[in-house]
């Protein structure tokens, strides 16, 4: 329950692409290479991965009690176990405020 309230941001290669909160999902598109994924909220963790062109990665945050406010950990999931998951998930819509 407490992990649907809870934001966690996510990054890639230091530049933060967006949040999630509960059960949604975001996506980007990414040049083929080597990139690191981070996850945060009261702690940070990150993940290396080398892509490559036409494939689709799954990268699953997951969110725990921490001593503050919530822990996040980062998982990545093969592509069937992501697919399903997004099954029960909604897409996170982000909107650049104007200044």
């Amino acid at each position: 329950m407490m992990g649907n309230k809870v934001q966690t941001k996510f990054a890639v290669d230091g530049k933060w692409v967006g949040v999630n909160r509960g059960n949604n999902y975001f996506f980007v598109f990414l040049d083929p290479g080597p990139h690191r994924f981070c996850s945060q909220a009261e702690n940070s963790e990150s993940a290396p991965l080398i892509l490559e062109t036409g494939k689709v990665y799954f990268f699953q945050q997951h969110v725990e009690m921490g001593f503050l406010k919530a822990r996040t950990s980062l998982e990545r999931i093969d592509e069937a176990h992501g697919r399903e998951a997004l099954k029960k998930c909604h897409l996170s819509m982000t909107e650049k405020k104007s200044p």
